[in-house]
This record gives C-alpha cells, sequence and structure tokens, in this order.
C-alpha cells in the first residue's frame, strides 16, 4: 500500500482545517493506544452511509484494514466528513488495482466461440490455478493477458491497464511461458536473452542475462543454439526469457511441460520467489496436487464461463478430484 499522498492539492485542501487546529498529533498518540481498530471501522461506516458503492467493495475495505498509522486514519476520518466527491475517497483511501480483472469476457474464432461470458479477478500477490478440459478456454484467456491476441467483447484490465488501450505497457509487466517457447532456434540461448533484453530495455541487461541463466541451470550451455538443446531445456530457457523484466505478473500454460524432477524443483523455486517479491501468478495444469502445492485459489473453466471458484484453504485432494470431474463431465 502507498503512503497517504499528504502533498495531493485536493487532500490538502481537506486536511488545511484539521491541521490549522493543532489537534492532530495529540489525536494521533491517543488513537495509538488500542484504537486503530475503532477507527477503521470507523471509516468503514462513513463510507456505507455515504458512498456504499466503494464500501461495498473488497479492495477498499482491505485497503482501510491494512493502513495501521492512526495519525493517517484519524486524517482520514476527518477529510471523509467534510469530501462529498467519490473521487476524493479514492484519492484518500488508494486502492492498490487487481492484477487481473476480468468481466464478462468473449473470445470466438470465426463463428466458434470459445469464451461465453467469464468473469475473474487476481488480486496482487494471488498464486491462482485456471482449471478446465481441453478447449475450455484457458489457454486463450493467458493469450488474451499476454496481449497476444484480441478479444471479442468485454473488458480486460491488467494491473489497472486496459488490454486494448495501454497492451504495450502491459507486455512489460507479464511474463508468459507457454506451449511455445517463443525463442528463436538459430540463436544461441546468450544471443536469444540478449536480444529480450534489449526489446524490454532490461537495464544492467548483461549482468540480467548471465544471472537467469546461471539460476536456471544452464551457464555451460549458454552458447549453444535453441534450436539444439531438449524440451526440457527449452522449457528451461523460456522461464529466463520471462522473468529476465522483472515482470509483476506470471502467466503461465503448464509450465512444467517436459521439465524433469529438477526442473520441477527450479520452477517451485522460481515461483516462491516470485511471489516473495509481491508478484501474482495465473497458471493451468492439469496436475492436481499442484494446485493444491502452489495456488491460493483456484478456477474451473466449463463451456466457455467460470464453473467453479474458490480459495484452496481447506480443500482436500480428494475433494477437488470430484468437483473437477463434476463440472467437466
Amino acid at each position: 500500500m502507498r503512503e497517504l499522498v499528504k502533498d495531493d492539492p485536493i487532500v490538502q485542501e481537506l486536511f488545511a482545517k484539521r491541521k490549522a487546529e493543532g489537534r492532530a498529533e495529540g489525536k494521533a498518540e491517543g488513537r495509538a493506544e488500542g484504537k486503530i481498530e475503532g477507527l477503521q471501522e470507523a471509516i468503514l461506516e462513513i463510507l456505507n452511509a455515504r458512498f456504499p458503492a466503494l464500501a461495498a467493495t473488497s479492495q477498499v475495505r482491505q485497503a482501510v484494514a491494512s493502513i495501521e498509522d492512526p495519525e493517517k486514519l484519524d486524517l482520514i476520518l476527518q477529510a471523509l466528513l467534510a469530501a462529498s466527491d467519490e473521487q476524493i475517497v479514492r484519492r484518500l483511501i488508494p486502492v492498490r488495482s487487481p492484477s487481473v480483472e476480468i468481466c464478462q469476457l468473449k473470445k470466438s474464432f470465426g463463428l466458434k466461440p470459445i469464451l461465453r461470458s467469464v468473469d475473474l479477478t487476481l488480486q496482487q500477490g494471488q498464486r491462482m490455478a485456471l482449471l478446465g478440459a481441453n478447449g475450455a478456454g484457458k489457454t486463450t484467456i493467458l493469450r488474451i493477458l499476454a496481449g497476444l491476441i484480441k478479444p471479442s467483447a468485454g473488458t480486460v484490465s491488467v494491473l489497472g491497464l486496459d488490454i486494448i488501450q495501454d497492451v504495450q505497457q502491459i507486455r512489460r509487466c507479464v511474463g508468459f511461458v507457454g506451449h511455445k517457447p517463443y525463442l528463436y532456434e538459430e540463436l544461441t540461448i546468450l544471443e536469444n536473452l540478449l536480444f529480450f533484453a534489449r526489446m524490454y530495455t532490461v537495464p544492467h541487461g548483461q549482468e540480467r542475462v548471465r544471472e537467469l541463466v546461471r539460476h536456471v541451470g544452464l551457464e555451460r550451455r549458454m552458447h549453444e543454439r535453441v534450436g539444439a538443446l531438449s524440451r526440457g531445456q527449452v522449457q528451461r530457457v523460456a522461464w529466463a526469457r520471462a522473468l529476465l523484466h522483472v515482470p509483476r505478473l506470471l502467466l503461465l500454460d503448464e509450465p512444467d511441460t517436459g521439465l524433469d524432477r529438477d526442473g520441477g524443483e527450479l520452477i517451485d523455486a522460481l515461483l516462491t520467489e516470485h511471489i516473495a517479491t509481491g508478484g501474482s501468478i495465473l497458471f493451468t495444469t492439469h496436475l492436481l496436487e499442484r494446485v493444491l502445492q502452489q495456488s491460493d485459489r483456484i478456477v474451473i473453466l466449463g463451456n466457455g464461463r467460470v464453473v467453479y471458484n474458490r480459495e484452496i484453504a481447506g480443500l482436500e485432494l480428494d475433494e477437488l478430484q470430484r468437483r473437477y470431474r463434476e463440472v467437466t463431465s
């Protein structure tokens, strides 16, 4: 959560009276003594009464709950009492945009509908498994989010950016590992990654490339052509390409395809590192055991729609297998 923007002119105006009274410091000391929750509740009550649409969103409620500085809470409370416009409130309580927000997404190829009406939200820092039978539309969703194909209808945003208007910016925020490696077979590992480093204008590209080559265990092969590598080695290079520009969102289409046990352990380590830095992950897999290990939320597609959506917490493997069979049969 970024700091409250006290130098914003609108926020300054709202805080002026409060600061002029000279009570902010004294109030803050009193509120700090076990009254943070009371301030948070008071803010939510005002939002419920005056801006019910905002108060109903989980992002706003989470934003309020994440502020633990009593002075900030007290200032927000006083400013809310004077605020009359929703945009002012949004400045007072800055909310992080979800990593992915999809509303009524549709996609057809020719006359064949693939996605009929998909609604989906992935929060920042969240790991989501996207499941479904072959042809359910999993890969199509990932390719739309990666900016590789356009939706037929609906709205899609990635980190608050529109998939149509801001697609170039989105590509710089996203790392994609798919069935195709998106590498040049005639170039070496090093040449491929240096090319993508230049394309993404990665700072200190040479150092970053060599660091990732070592990280994926291919340092001794960096001068070999990609076309001469095994399937598992190519997949490791694809992972290095996807991570090169330090993306905030990873889109992974069956990312463990072609990897041996060591490769699987490498992926686990890479995913853990990505989440630890605040990144988000949306991935597909047919390995339900992996879903329980590597995700926070599961979504199952059926007939071009979301037919199952729940958190992983408390979900056992046998229940997941049963529900998967039910919704995909």
